[in-house]
């Protein structure tokens, strides 16, 4: 098989830890259009060098060599959040109108949902994307996004979302057939 030729507005990222993964079924948010996303939590001190340069190349097809200021970059600081695993952390979201292919390690497709979860690690393929919000003929907002190709799970983690096994919440039932018998409709609503 031959390999992929990336664009220069595309890379692959280093590893990341997963957040909010919206991979299987597309999300609005704030009114907006359904969209395919995930929130990559890189360490601080990961090797970003190669999203940076993707950032760099939109900014450049963008608007050129001589860009305006006050660009809203991809990259926000974690201990900017009060979420858990965001400390330290670099956080870029990633996102698609169109379903991302989501695999293993082997690149075998991943079709349980719940197999690529808050806390376990992964890998995306993603582009760097240019925008500009318009008002007439004046210029709002300018920014750019990293857009969701693909998403391969590395690893698994300790789940953001902690939840109690259900054997240890509910128990044994040794005998449901008479649940309901014993109870008077007149009894329960007055």
């Amino acid at each position: 098989m031959a390999e992929h030729k990336m664009k220069p507005t595309e890379t692959l990222t280093p590893k990341f830890r997963v957040s909010f993964p919206e991979l299987y079924e597309a999300k609005s948010f704030k009114q907006g259009k359904p969209k395919f996303s995930v929130q990559m939590l890189f360490d601080k001190k990961a090797d970003l060098s190669a999203l940076k340069n993707i950032v760099k190349v939109a900014i450049k097809e963008q608007w050129g060599d001589n860009p305006p200021k006050g660009i809203t970059l991809p990259f926000k600081d974690g201990n900017e959040k009060e979420l858990e695993g965001y400390q330290d952390m670099i956080v870029a979201t990633a996102s698609t109108q169109y379903k991302p292919q989501v695999v293993d390690q082997k690149g075998e497709p991943i079709l349980a949902h719940d197999d690529v979860y808050a806390g376990s690690y992964a890998r995306a393929y993603i582009e760097a994307y240019a925008w500009e919000m318009k008002e007439g003929k004046s210029v709002l907002k300018r920014g750019v996004i990293f857009n969701l190709n693909m998403v391969q799970k590395l690893s698994d983690g300790e789940r953001f979302v902690k939840r109690a096994d259900a054997s240890s919440v509910f128990g044994v039932v040794e005998d449901s057939s008479s649940t309901h018998a014993d109870i008077d409709e007149d009894d329960f609503l007055n």
